[in-house]
Parts: C-alpha cells; structure tokens; sequence
C-alpha cells in the first residue's frame, strides 16, 4: 500500500508488477508471454488514467487463459469502470461540477488511480500521483506512442455514450453526459500539459516567488547578533521589516503568488 495517508487506499506500481511477474513466472508462462502482457497491463494504465477511473485496484486486474493450457496469456476485456469520469458522484455533485468550471478542474486533478506511484517534489515528482505515473509510463517510448495513437484524441465520448445507451437500453441524463465528457477533456488537457513539460515549469515558476519570513527574519536576527547592533536598533529596523513584509504581501496578493 502507499505510504502517504493522502493516497490511501492505493497500491504501489512496482509492488503490483513484481508480484504479477513472480505469479506469472511460477505458473510456467515463459519470459516472452510475460514481458508482452505487462507491456498491455502499462497501456491498459494510461487507459485508466485518461478517463479517470479511480476504482482499479489490484483485484480488478484479470487475465485470460486458453482452456487447453497452451498458448499465450493476455489481458481481460475491461470491466467494473463504474468509478471513472467523475460519474460516482450524486446528480447534486453532477450539477454542481457543471456549474463551476473550476471545481470541475480540481477534481478531476486530484483523482487518483488505485495502482501508482508517487515521488516527492524534493525527488523531482510532480506532486501528483497520477501525474508521476504518467510521466513513469510514458517514459517507455512503446507506451508513450500508445497514448498519442490511441488515446490522444482517438476516443469519442459521443460515440462510447451511445454504446453504453444501446447497451443498457436506455437513455443516460443529458447532465451525466455532459459531466463525462467534460471531465475527459479536462483530464486530457491535464495530461497534455504534464507530458509538455508545463506542469513541473509552473511549479519552478511558482518557487521562484515564495518568500519564507521565518528563515528571512531568523537570518536577520543572526546578522544582528553578528553585528552587535543594539536593542534600539533593532527595535526601528523591525518595524521598517514590518512594513516591508506587508507592502510585499499585498503586491504579491495583487499579483497572483499568493
């Protein structure tokens, strides 16, 4: 399981992939059968990051066998992706989302998958444990092309919304439809501009601007020490340091940084 109580409930990728190697390996299939189906189960992952399921836990991974006990082992169709897109939620959370943008947004950034892994900010991760699996997949140039072939533009909500009507005969509510299709194309965004780049510039960018006052006044008052300079002085120089600190705070609050 992840470390970090902000992803619990979550399984480590590398922990899921080693024991899916050691029982795949002690069930005889050979080195080759394998490395082939991790490399689907890596596809079928951006898959799931790409619509936003975040229901697929280790016991939602299967494989299909031949009956007779010979030829390859491969990957199971998908299934049980009732938690993706944001369609958990009640029609009131439904509404609420389509009625803020930006909420909508921030959702579908924090939704995180079942299976992944997350690297700290000081490690060079991205803050996000989505993202850092992401960016760990399409690292591998056989996966990174999966994504831009296959899924990169190539699904069509509309489309996959009408199969799933035909399927349980019946119409789907013209809110859920519109709360699936926008929770994909911001995902989708969200995933064009990690794989860019944009993501960790923003928060270079963001670093560059944050202003810590205990470090700044704990240095001050070494340097006083240093200097020897008088109570009095101090005194008049923290009040000047005041006053600065409040003027920089409300220009850094018109300007965005905080």
């Amino acid at each position: 399981m992840m470390e970090s109580i902000e992803y619990e409930g979550a399984t480590k990728y590398t922990y899921t992939i080693d024991k899916l190697r050691e029982r795949f390996t002690k069930a005889g299939y050979d080195e080759e059968n394998i490395e082939n189906i991790i490399k689907e189960y890596q596809k079928r992952l951006i898959f799931y990051l790409s619509v936003i399921d975040t229901d697929k836990h280790p016991e939602n991974i299967a494989f299909i066998k031949p009956k007779n006990g010979e030829g390859a082992l491969r990957l199971s169709p998908n299934y049980d992706s009732e938690f993706s897109l944001l369609l958990e939620y009640e029609l009131d959370m439904v509404d609420f989302f389509l009625e803020n943008q930006l909420e909508l947004e921030s959702e579908v950034d924090i939704a995180y998958p079942k299976i992944g892994i997350h690297i700290n900010r000081e490690e060079g991760g991205l803050g996000s444990m989505w993202k850092d699996t992401l960016e760990m997949l399409c690292e591998d140039d056989e996966i990174y092309d999966y994504y831009i072939n296959n899924i990169k533009g190539a699904i069509n909500m509309d489309t996959i919304l009408e199969n799933v009507e035909k399927r349980i005969k019946a119409p789907l509510p013209e809110r859920v439809k519109d709360l699936a299709k926008k929770s994909y194309k911001a995902r989708n965004e969200q995933i064009e501009k990690t794989l860019a780049g944009e993501e960790l510039e923003e928060y270079i960018e963001t670093k560059q601007f944050e202003f810590d006052p205990y470090q700044f006044l704990s240095t001050l008052v070494r340097k006083g020490i240093d200097e020897e300079i008088r109570t009095i002085e101090q005194v008049q120089i923290g009040r000047e340091i005041e006053n600065l600190l409040m003027r920089s705070g409300l220009e850094n609050e018109e300007r965005g940084y905080i």
